[in-house]
């Protein structure tokens, strides 16, 4: 499973502006809306909105840094069902 930084296409150094950055470029490629609401993209946003969530927020990817080399999701990271 590749990490969150994998996902986003940025290294473990990125400031929060490259993150943004990323997942605004990914997040119109791959949402739903914009792809016939096909399946595939519906996983791919879900796992780019996944990984902005926290590596955006300084405590959740301060937790995902240190939980593991593999980048384990942290516990409380939940997507959102509606999308």
């Amino acid at each position: 499973m590749p990490s969150y930084y994998e996902i986003l296409g940025v290294g473990p150094e990125a400031s929060l502006d490259e993150i943004k950055r990323s997942f605004r470029s990914l997040a119109m490629k791959h949402h739903p809306d914009k792809n016939k609401n096909s399946e595939e993209s519906r996983q791919k946003f879900m796992k780019i909105l996944e990984a902005y969530q926290v590596l955006s927020d300084d405590n959740s990817r301060r937790t995902y840094d240190g939980s593991s080399t593999t980048h384990e999701r942290p516990p409380s990271c939940t997507p959102p069902a509606d999308i």
